[in-house]
């Protein structure tokens, strides 16, 4: 997230969406001409979203997954963007962020052994990414003002 200017900067002059978060009332998502704004305080400060190189660009609809917690984005020209646990945002408060870092919690990692053996389903087997192998540690770091996870 960059800076505390409002969603109405940057020509931005009206909001395609606008959604609360399903858990965290006071966390909003607008969805602009020039990309994504987040207010953790019910409105009062706004942050553009910058995260995993999100570009400047229209969000035309917002869904908060109910059951991954993951921020599903409709862009116009960029296809679907998924903000993978925003579990992080919603633990965000006013005191955590006057501070000039702290930890963020996040949801509990797993801990995941490789195995090998299944059954031939030939075309028919789901191939996908597996998770991290690792534990995400998610932090705030107010002299750069920025939302990150390492």
């Amino acid at each position: 997230m960059d800076g505390d200017r409002g969603p109405g900067q940057r020509g931005a002059r009206y909001a395609h969406v606008i959604k609360e978060d399903t858990t965290s009332p006071n966390l909003l998502f607008v969805g602009t001409e020039f990309g994504l704004w987040i207010s953790v305080d019910g409105g009062q400060q706004w942050a553009q979203y910058k995260g995993h190189e999100f570009p400047d660009v229209a969000v035309r609809d917002i869904v908060v997954h109910p059951r991954e917690s993951d921020l599903v984005l409709a862009t116009h020209g960029r296809g679907i963007w998924i903000v993978d646990d925003i579990t992080p945002l919603r633990k965000l408060t006013p005191e955590m962020l006057a501070q000039e870092a702290a930890f963020v919690p996040g949801k509990p990692a797993q801990q995941r052994l490789e195995a090998n053996g299944g059954w031939a389903e030939g075309n028919a087997t789901f191939i996908g990414p597996d998770p991290a192998d690792a534990a995400l540690i998610t932090y705030y770091q107010k002299k750069s003002d920025t939302f990150s996870e390492k």
